[in-house]
């Protein structure tokens, strides 16, 4: 007879997605958990009731798709492109985009199926580093102890956000508005300080 082991242990291994071009019955209303997408390609789709969990998106492609009740927790985006996306209807739960490409992107989110009055988007403590923003707008977002590090933020909007120790060193500021915003202990090198003055006006006085 054979013999049945005391405990069972059971090791969830990560699966990797490799070079795979997604059309849109492939992702519609599935849930991926723990899978590394490596050089795959996403865009130009409608990603409908989608959800990623605990994934890593390394040298993807997701520019220009829409997404629609999609939701991304725990994810790690790594050299990707995400540029051309609108985040109304993304949720976004402890994610870090590191090196991305993203471009022209609109960050805000609505109150319930309004398409007028926005909620605050929480990106608190997310990791935008090293990251291609130019021309992008964060509408109403919570971005406290965010790190914009080394960043391309040019002519990026900042419309109604709280900027509460965000850090914004090394990162390129030229052109960025930030409207009717909180800014309280936000890091800036001596180069993006006077960048930031520059366009409210400042001069530094020799």
């Amino acid at each position: 007879m054979s013999r049945v082991p005391s405990c069972l242990c059971i090791i969830w291994a990560e699966v990797i997605h490799k070079k795979q071009i997604y059309a849109e019955e492939d992702v519609g209303g599935e849930s991926f958990d723990n899978v590394k997408f490596v050089n795959c390609r996403f865009c130009g789709i409608n990603l409908r009731f989608t959800s990623f969990s605990k994934c890593a998106f390394d040298n993807c492609d997701l520019s220009g798709s829409a997404f629609e009740s999609v939701n991304f927790s725990n994810c790690k985006f790594i050299e990707s492109k995400l540029s051309f996306i609108d985040f109304a209807e993304i949720a976004l739960k402890g994610c870090s985009f590191e090196k991305c490409v993203m471009e022209n992107c609109i960050f805000q989110q609505f109150k319930n199926s309004s398409k007028n009055e926005r909620k605050k988007l929480n990106f608190r403590n997310f990791s935008f580093n090293e990251v291609n923003l130019t021309g992008s707008v964060f509408a109403f977002c919570d971005l406290d102890e965010a790190s914009f590090e080394r960043s391309n933020l040019v002519a990026v909007v900042f419309e109604r956000c709280s900027l509460k120790n965000t850090n914004f060193s090394g990162s390129d500021i030229e052109g960025a508005v930030f409207e009717t915003c909180l800014i309280k202990g936000a890091k800036l090198d001596i180069d993006g300080f006077l960048k930031f003055g520059a366009s409210h006006g400042f001069v530094l006085e020799n």
